[in-house]
């Protein structure tokens, strides 16, 4: 099973394995606590999207509010890592570079 425990780039969002389900906490309390179906890893992008790994493919799933309903990309991958900084909203999902914004797209193999 992939990681346990992942935060924001900007601190704001917290993800933590609880069983199969992911829990995301708002640090600043502005948000109320939220569930996800787990998968194999996870990662926050950016500064507020929850990109699972699970059967299927990859599930995307905003956290800012602002955002959006969950996005799924056929991408299989068993790790994803997050790009570190405030504005890089993409993840490395296995081999593949995966980009959540401006709109989700899969650049390829690295």
């Amino acid at each position: 099973m992939g990681r346990t425990l992942a935060m924001s780039a900007s601190g704001r969002f917290v993800a933590v394995r609880e069983g199969t389900r992911i829990a995301v906490i708002d640090v600043q309390g502005t948000a109320p606590r939220r569930t996800f179906a787990g998968g194999v890893d996870f990662a926050i992008a950016g500064a507020g999207s929850l990109v699972v790994a699970a059967a299927g493919g990859l599930r995307v799933e905003p956290l800012d509010g602002n955002g959006g309903a969950t996005a799924s990309l056929a991408i299989e991958a068993s790790r994803v890592a997050p790009f570190w900084g405030r504005a890089a909203s993409a993840v490395m999902a296995d081999a593949a570079i995966v980009a959540l914004e401006p709109k989700l797209a899969a650049t390829g193999a690295v």
